[in-house]
């Protein structure tokens, strides 16, 4: 199955969302300390997953705007995320709110 077929046809209830940890993805993209905070924007869900120890692992895809931006997959709990880009543009998108947010956290720190 291609990867447009999977965004396509991807779970995107509520039960299969799973939390976005925008710390990870901030890192992946070159960005130091975003705080991990709930945003609407980025959304990411379970293509297949399995427990881990004491956490679900997997493969995930993850959506900016709606448009399929990435897939990200973690074997092992202990095990880091390795994510996977569509295209630049795309993780330049996603890259923009993050940077802001990174920011607006570095002045609320000096206040």
């Amino acid at each position: 199955m291609k990867l447009i077929d999977i965004a396509n046809k991807i779970d995107k209830s509520e039960q299969n969302r799973q939390w976005v940890d925008t710390d990870d993805i901030g890192y992946e993209l070159g960005i130091d300390n975003v705080p991990c905070v709930e945003q609407d924007r980025l959304k990411c869900y379970w293509v297949g997953n399995w427990y881990c120890t004491d956490s679900y692992v997997g493969y995930r895809m993850y959506f900016f705007d709606d448009e399929p931006a990435a897939f990200s997959i973690q074997l092992g709990r202990k095990c880091e995320e390795s994510f996977h880009w569509f295209t630049l543009e795309l993780a330049t998108k996603v890259r923009v709110p993050l940077e802001s947010e990174s920011r607006e956290g570095a002045e609320y720190k000096h206040l």
